[in-house]
């Protein structure tokens, strides 16, 4: 099945068997694309401090100065941000402003004061907190309202008209374990009119009481109504329930279950870990947590997070005149996940991708609605022209666990704040800034998806580590994943297509018992003469469970595979289970050899066999890092005729990050038609602000009558990936760049190992990096270009043609006086 390389395709797939219609006005109105990244931990000028931040609420305002600002709470410091997004593609951090306790939420009311609701309870059974009003123009506390407990969520009304206006705060009534200590409620801060806004003590308090559902309320998030400014919708999750509350006369003004829904075609079991879309979940309670209004209607749609006994993995459409289901999202949520490989399988028993929240704004005359995928790390968006068939627009990428969706409509901008912050996981919270680009073909995220497996679900993938071209056709790629997943498996996608498209999916099986004999007869002191447990590593339906970090072509048919070996020699933490594979399999991926390394190969380190490629009669592979007293990792040189092993030496670049760590290798190409000759990719284990080195460089080993053990020497390509993430892709460096393959018309792609969306915000980048022109290019040609090489940084494709042409194809004088022209022009 192919698909045409447009938006609209990819839309299609993610539809699936859900009956929406995909509008040809959706794709005419436009997207989104991410602009901007800001790390919280900016606020300090640097990311070196270990110290937790977080962005948990945010929300954005203009000052009379006309500049525009986000302000954020920052939950683990007790803090308040303000980032300067007058120009949102490079946003700077302002200052930060120390609060009496921990910030659960904050509010802009009228472009004067920041509200934030604060926990001030000291003690595992003390219910307080507070609602801090902060002069954003004086910066300082103007007034400080005791709260009746623990604050959650706000909203406040629209500051338009006379008045009056309303603060609405979830009371909670939890420790920090989120056991209920009494019942919770309501807190409403009243602006008596419009002449009151300016004085904060003239604000009034009043505690309401929610009714029981039957067990006493935990309100999660609150809703004010754009329509009626004193209505308020209350999500009680919990109970599964959902109040609307009358502010101005504090009267409930109706309170209904939010119901059940059955899924179909989910996946409910954490197999450890195997992505299987085939269970039916029946009647399951919604409950849920994040909610928002349609516009001006009386239209509000929930995210169905669930708490204890539920959560139906989607949102849902409701008409509070009516209590009645306009719409739900049922399975679709779960779907668009794996289709863009974002499904967190370990998830699978618990909440699935976890919608947390909505939010709702009009871009360019279309009512769009936004859904925040707490465990995927995404943002989905749905056109709700017609609320009662919402129709899906793109998909966002976000840091881990985004929370707050603040919608800026005026600039044409979405804002993301996402909360998980841990520098050891290389994890930095974040605001990610997205701008409505009208008239766009096609948004920049997602660069790959899936096709459909027989039952309509996506082809699930998630974890790439290993890349590799077919030496035929420029369009097809195949990959693998890595040991976070069972079952493994071979996936061939169609790189023609933009996005690219995973279109089909090939297990790895031991039919005929190769890997069986390969694993009982593996022995060594290299490997502590290991005893493999076969039951770990094969399966009773003949699929494996490999680690499998690198996929090449075969031009004999099959493919080579590696598999990295786990355990390190003398680690009794990490003991040796099995030993690093070299596996040559058909092309249904049926095993027929298994190659362990040489017995005189250093102690095997937990480190091993990263990527290969093939070359000729050579089989070629990289060691990550290098192993017992060796200087450097390995090229290992397998002769498929003389069935001899040879091997060199990699230099690798020292550790630069801010944070240490080491520097290894992560996958290696063959360049076509060019025998001994290779791309590698080079990388640190740092991500975000602390990656210093994620680079390609290439590589020759000649004719292979080198001596074993000759240190290579290498040539660093001038392709900046790390400028590629952060300015192209406009995100965070992303940490495992770790699949690499050369087309056979010279296109470089690159992929990343999201380490299946555990620990991680599934971030998956298939980038394409060059392509070689039909005719080389003239002197006249290579000088019209030197305008276009001192106006782009990574000079495309002049510079990149000059290096890599010239070292790979033999044009050396071409590449002088190109670079030399390229000096000049920079002089």
């Amino acid at each position: 099945m192919k698909f045409r390389r447009s938006s609209a395709s990819w839309m299609v797939m993610c539809l699936g068997t859900v009956a929406f219609a995909l509008s040809t006005s959706v794709d005419a109105s436009g997207f989104f694309n991410r602009i901007s990244t800001f790390n919280v931990c900016e606020m300090d000028n640097n990311c070196l401090s270990d110290n937790e931040t977080s962005a948990k609420s945010l929300e954005t305002f203009t000052m009379e100065n006309g500049r525009d600002y986000v302000v954020y709470t920052d939950s683990p410091k007790n803090q308040l941000g303000f980032v300067d997004i007058s120009d949102p593609s490079n946003p700077k951090g302002l200052f930060k402003f120390d609060l009496p306790g921990e910030p659960t939420s904050a509010k802009v009311v009228d472009n004067k004061f920041v509200v934030v609701a604060v926990n001030t309870s000291e003690g595992f059974y003390e219910s307080s907190g507070s609602l801090i009003v902060y002069d954003v123009r004086r910066k300082y506390i103007v007034k400080e309202i005791p709260l009746s407990g623990i604050p959650d969520t706000m909203d406040i009304s629209s500051i338009e008209g006379d008045g009056p206006f309303y603060i609405a705060i979830a009371i909670a009534l939890e420790d920090e374990d989120e056991v209920t200590i009494a019942d919770g409620s309501l807190d409403i801060v009243t602006i008596p009119s419009a002449a009151d806004v300016e004085d904060p003590n003239s604000w009034t308090f009043t505690n309401f009481e929610l009714p029981r559902f039957p067990e006493g309320p935990v309100p999660k998030y609150v809703a004010i109504s754009k329509e009626k400014p004193n209505e308020v919708v209350v999500t009680i999750q919990e109970s599964n329930y959902i109040a609307r509350v009358d502010m101005s006369i504090l009267a409930i003004l109706d309170y209904f279950g939010a119901g059940t829904v059955t899924l179909t075609d989910v996946d409910n079991t954490e197999e450890e870990n195997l992505i299987l879309q085939i269970e039916t979940m029946k009647d399951v309670r919604r409950e849920p947590d994040g909610v928002t209004w349609i516009g001006s209607t009386t239209l509000i749609a929930t995210a169905n997070e669930g708490e204890y006994g539920g959560g139906s993995r989607g949102f849902t459409i409701f008409d509070t005149a009516d209590r009645s289901v306009v719409y739900d999202s049922g399975n679709t949520l779960e779907w668009i996940s794996a289709r863009v490989g974002h499904y967190p399988d370990r998830r699978s028993n618990d909440k699935g991708s976890e919608p947390d929240n909505t939010a709702y704004g009009e871009f360019h005359g279309t009512p769009m609605l936004f859904v925040a995928l707490k465990r995927a790390s995404l943002i989905v968006v749905y056109d709700v022209t017609n609320p009662a068939s919402p129709v899906f627009v793109q998909v966002l990428p976000a840091g881990i666990a985004p929370k707050s969706i603040a919608v800026y409509e005026e600039k044409n901008l979405l804002l993301v704040a996402s909360e998980v912050d841990s520098r050891e996981g290389k994890v930095r919270a974040s605001i990610g800034i997205y701008e409505f680009f009208p008239g766009l073909a096609s948004p920049q995220y997602p660069t790959l998806v899936s096709d459909s497996r027989d039952n309509g679900a996506p082809i699930p993938f998630s974890a790439l580590s290993g890349l590799a071209a077919d030496p035929t056709n420029p369009n097809y790629l195949f990959t693998v994943e890595d040991s976070f997943y069972k079952w493994s498996r071979i996936l061939m996608i169609d790189a023609g297509a933009y996005p690219a498209v995973v279109e089909m999916e090939m297990r790895v099986k031991d039919t005929n018992g190769v890997l069986s004999k390969a694993l009982s007869t593996a022995t060594g002191d290299n490997i502590d003469n290991v005893e493999v447990d076969l039951a770990e590593f094969i399966n009773e339906n003949e699929t494996v469970n490999l680690d499998l970090e690198g996929i090449a072509v075969r031009a004999k048919g099959g493919f080579w595979l590696v598999s990295e070996g786990v355990g390190t020699v003398g680690d009794v933490d990490r003991p040796v289970e099995c030993p690093n594979l070299l596996i040559c399999v058909s092309p249904r991926a049926k095993i027929e050899m298994v190659l362990t390394l040489p017995s005189d190969y250093p102690d095997q380190f937990r480190f091993g066999l990263e990527g290969v490629a093939e070359d000729g009669d050579r089989v070629v592979m990289v060691v990550q890092r290098a192993w017992g007293e060796e200087d450097h990792p390995r090229i290992v040189v397998y002769c498929t005729i003389t069935k001899t092993w040879k091997h060199a030496f990699y230099p690798l670049d020292e550790p630069s990050s801010p944070d240490g760590g080491w520097v290894g290798l992560g996958d290696i190409s063959a360049i076509p038609n060019k025998p001994g000759m290779f791309l590698v990719i080079e990388r640190d284990n740092k991500a975000g602000p602390d990656a210093t080195i994620k680079k390609i460089t290439s590589i020759s080993l000649g004719d292979y009558t080198f001596e074993d053990g000759v240190v290579l020497e290498k040539v660093d390509l001038p392709l900046d990936l790390i400028d590629t993430y952060t300015n192209k892709m406009a995100g965070n460096v992303l940490e495992k760049v770790e699949g690499l393959a050369v087309t056979a018309d010279g296109a470089i792609f690159v992929v990343n190992d999201n380490d299946g969306v555990d620990d991680n915000s599934g971030e998956q980048q298939l980038l394409k990096f060059y392509e070689r022109q039909p005719k080389r290019p003239t002197l006249q040609s290579l000088d019209k270009g030197l305008d276009r090489i001192a106006l782009n940084r990574v000079a495309f494709p002049w510079l990149f043609y000059a290096v890599f042409d010239g070292l790979c194809f033999g044009s050396l004088p071409l590449s002088i006086f190109v670079l030399h022209r390229i000096r000049l022009s920079r002089l």
